[in-house]
This record gives structure tokens, C-alpha cells and sequence, in this order.
């Protein structure tokens, strides 16, 4: 599978992130059979940034399923190899259904590192992430609207109306360090 995620035809690529992308709604058995491999995450992670869009909308299906039916090591996995500032480069485009799924994976994510104790939420801060929320409360969809600010309000301590406040992650003392690394 490594290999297929590397091939030059595109859509060999997108051909295998979208099996990885059935393979991971399935069972935790099969999502579990993808992540311990971790040249394949990495490389699923890589093609998130491609800069082809068709392999990138697969990649991100496989990272959304990961992140929403796996555990904890899962959606860890997918932190570990740079996902959260790959999607958070997505953040800007203009389809409406892979932003909405950009979104569900990094909310996904913030909730399950929240949960662990993870400040993953200072590695949206550290990609640009919040920036980019609050500039989606000027999108024409109203559930993309409503989603960025819902993650600014839970995960950022923002009031996502002002437009002064400081969005930056709170720390707790070493807390905001991310120390999963």
C-alpha cells in the first residue's frame, strides 16, 4: 500500500486512498490493520497536501475515518505524522463537503486529545488554524459557519463574534506544550 500511495499516476493514488478510505469505516480491527503500518498513515497524511485535489479529497476521507470510528491511538497516529496542519491547510477551499469533513476530523481530533489530556488544540494554533476558523465565519454556508465557531468557542476560548478577542489555545501551565512527540 506504501508503495501505491507513491506511485507518479494519480490515480493509482487516489485509487488507493479511497480503499483506505472503505477499509478504515469499516471494523477497529481493519482501521487498526491501516495505523500500525505507519508509512501508510505517513504517506495518507503526504497525500492530504499532494496538491492534487482528487487524491487529496481520498486522503481526507481516510483521515476522517480513521479519526471518527478508531480509538485514541488512532486519531494519534494521524497527529503524529503532521495531520492536524494538513488539514488545517484545507481550511480555504472552496468545496463545501470536504471542508465539512476538514472540519468534523479536526473537531474529532481536539475532542479525543482534550479528552487525553493532548494540547493538540496548539497545533491548530501553530498551523494557522485559528486564523483560518475565524475567517470561514464569513463563509456562504451556514453549517460551515456554524461549525467554526462552534470549534473556536470549545477549543479556543473565543468568543467567535469578536473580532478582537485572542484566539490563541489556553495554557495551564506546561499543558499547551505538546508533548506526544
Amino acid at each position: 500500500m506504501p508503495a501505491l500511495l507513491l506511485n507518479p499516476k494519480r490515480n493509482i493514488r487516489k485509487d488507493a486512498c479511497l480503499l483506505l478510505s472503505n477499509v478504515a469505516a469499516g471494523t477497529l480491527a481493519q482501521i487498526r490493520a491501516i495505523v500500525k503500518n505507519p508509512r501508510i498513515v505517513q504517506r495518507v497524511v503526504a497525500s492530504i497536501n499532494d496538491g492534487d485535489w482528487e487524491v487529496c479529497k481520498e486522503a481526507v476521507w481516510v483521515a476522517y475515518n480513521i479519526a471518527t470510528r478508531g480509538k485514541f491511538v488512532h486519531s494519534q497516529a494521524i497527529v503524529h505524522f503532521d495531520g492536524i496542519e494538513a488539514l488545517c491547510n484545507l481550511l480555504h477551499v472552496a468545496d463545501t463537503k470536504i471542508l465539512t469533513l476538514v472540519l468534523d476530523t479536526l473537531e474529532h481530533l481536539l475532542k479525543v486529545g482534550k479528552r487525553q489530556g493532548r494540547a493538540w488544540d496548539c497545533l491548530v494554533h501553530d498551523a494557522g488554524g485559528v486564523d483560518k476558523l475565524k475567517d470561514l465565519r464569513q463563509h456562504e454556508s451556514d453549517a460551515i459557519f456554524q461549525k467554526a465557531v462552534a470549534i473556536i468557542k470549545e477549543y479556543f476560548n473565543g468568543d467567535a463574534e469578536d473580532e478582537t478577542e485572542n484566539l490563541a489555545p489556553s495554557s495551564q501551565g506546561n499543558k499547551y506544550l505538546c508533548f506526544w512527540r
